[in-house]
């Protein structure tokens, strides 16, 4: 192999492995930690329900479930190396001005 066809493919090698990256699905997801950043969580298996009728089959589906609330916290009570739920997606307020009453999912901070 001479210089030229060396670097040609040294640099095809390099740029595939940089546009691999790039590429969406390719991408590896970012780490999950607690607001102050000291905290990474340990898990992959994060439920994210987007509606409260889907919460009742991701708990009854695993054998060892945490809460992943605000992440606020400064030690690893909601860790889990299993399964976690976020309930971020239960954003709704709804308010009843007959009855003077509002109802806040879960989610909302």
């Amino acid at each position: 192999m001479n210089k030229r066809e060396f670097l040609k493919s040294s640099g095809a090698i390099v740029a595939g492995s940089m546009i691999s990256r790039l590429t969406p699905g390719q991408q590896q997801p970012a780490p999950r930690e607690n607001w102050a950043g000291n905290i990474t969580y340990s898990t992959d298996h994060v439920h994210t329900p987007v509606s409260v009728d889907e919460v009742p089959s991701i708990v009854r589906s695993c054998t060892e479930l945490r809460a992943l609330g605000s992440r606020h916290s400064f030690n690893r009570i909601a860790d889990s190396t299993q399964n976690q739920i976020s309930l971020q997606h239960l954003d709704q307020i709804e308010i009843n001005d007959k009855d003077r009453t509002v109802t806040v999912d879960a989610g909302v901070k």
